[in-house]
């Protein structure tokens, strides 16, 4: 089966839901590659707790 890249927009508390159970690996297919969040220090904490390899966005253009 073919891996399904997803981005995340947000990390606030649904961000955080669906990276959860993406990490989880509950949908099959689906790997978590990507957030963007307007808060840089909010994005980074957020990759450092799932201790992935994340492209972090804060600027949607660019």
């Amino acid at each position: 089966m073919e891996q399904v890249r997803i981005g995340i927009i947000g990390v606030g508390n649904m961000g955080i839901a669906h990276a959860s159970y993406l990490d989880q690996g509950e949908i099959n297919g689906a790997v978590l590659t990507a957030i963007l969040d307007h808060n840089k220090e909010q994005a980074d904490s957020f990759v450092e707790k799932l201790n992935k390899d994340l492209q972090v966005f804060t600027d949607m253009v660019g």
